[in-house]
């Protein structure tokens, strides 16, 4: 039998509803021989016989094989990915949840064109940074995080390749494909971008009925994040990786995890609670908004007021004459040169940390 062009793998939890528009954006696919592989994380809403009838009914001539499954038990999407996987014979594989879609009837024919013989995954790079080179992604990838860098949906993997690099790995209950990216990248496989996303949500979910435990979920998935981040991005950084990418890596970690307590609410916290967060995490998010240049803008404007208002102090308004007096232009003054200095200051450490960053 002819090796299928490409494994779909759709996983579901909970979207039986939305399966089957996700399988017609498969079906209208315009290119070689398909393999589609169904499993569902032990949804209440699933029948597999049922899906598997349909599917067989209205699949095109091309599909070569369908395999459908439903776990046991909820296991994660790593898990359902993985049971995919091990049942994958295509050249490339990609996994589409049951609220996605392909964008495209050339989606899938376009990326078997546009992925290098050379590249473990084919991945949209998020906008901020389409402008870093192919040699770049799988190193920004360890340092910041994937989905800091590419959107971590309608990856398409070179199917070798992500067997190769360790597969799905099983220990995540909210992740799949950010922990396999880190690995690939940090094994040296090459993770090449794009920028036409392949796949879309025509959906959006809608608010939940339980948005606490949508909070927790959410933020049990940065946490998630953060072990993936510390297993396999800083120990690479730590025998690979120059002083420079060390911080870096460091400051981008740290900067994530000071994000996951205000997942859970900042709003709901006492004051005390807010300054604390603010006295413990305050240096690193200042370090890390110093790095990407974020604080010579603030000191232009204090530098503008400054002057402004020391003109103020020259010059009396002519359609006004005598107001604002001269105590209220001095204390705008003492205030912007305030300002100024301390903003001038931040923005001189930040310009110096940014030299020890970048190099």
């Amino acid at each position: 039998m002819e090796q299928p062009l490409f494994s779909v793998a759709v996983t579901t939890y909970r979207q039986a509803h939305l399966l089957r528009r996700c399988l017609k954006s498969v079906f209208a696919q315009d290119c070689g021989p398909v393999e589609l592989l169904v499993c569902d994380d032990h949804s209440c809403d699933f029948f597999a016989g049922e899906t598997e009838a349909w599917i067989r009914q209205n699949a095109p001539d091309w599909v070569s094989r369908i395999w459908v499954r439903q776990n046991e038990r909820y296991s994660g999407p790593a898990a359902t990915a993985q049971a995919a996987l091990e049942q994958a014979h295509g050249r490339y594989f990609i996994r589409l949840c049951g609220d996605e879609v392909l964008c495209r009837p050339d989606s899938l024919a376009g990326a078997a064109r546009q992925i290098g013989e050379t590249s473990a995954a084919l991945c949209l790079l998020l906008p901020q940074w389409q402008q870093i080179g192919q040699q770049a992604i799988a190193a920004h990838v360890l340092t910041y995080g994937p989905d800091r860098i590419v959107s971590v949906r309608g990856v398409v993997w070179n199917t070798a390749a992500l067997r190769n690099a360790g597969g799905f790995d099983v220990s995540y209950l909210y992740l799949a494909e950010e922990p396999a990216l880190l690995r690939a990248a940090a094994q040296g496989f090459v993770l090449q971008g794009i920028r036409t996303p392949l796949t879309a949500q025509p959906d959006r979910a809608a608010p939940s009925s339980q948005p606490e435990q949508v909070r927790l979920d959410e933020a049990a998935g940065q946490q998630e994040q953060i072990r993936a981040m510390e297993t396999i991005g800083m120990p690479f950084w730590k025998t690979s990786g120059s002083f420079r990418e060390r911080i870096t890596a460091r400051l981008a970690l740290q900067a994530k995890e000071a994000g996951v307590d205000l997942i859970l609410g900042w709003r709901a916290w006492s004051l005390s609670q807010k300054l604390a967060w603010r006295l413990r995490h305050g240096p690193v998010l200042w370090a890390w908004a110093a790095a990407h240049g974020r604080y010579r803008r603030s000191w232009i404007l204090w530098l503008a007021a400054t002057a402004a208002s020391g003109l103020g102090m020259r010059a009396q308004l002519p359609i006004c004459p005598g107001w604002p007096d001269n105590k209220i232009w001095a204390s705008v003054f003492l205030l912007s040169l305030l300002g100024t200095v301390v903003s001038g200051v931040s923005c001189g450490a930040a310009s110096l940390l940014r030299k020890i960053v970048k190099g």
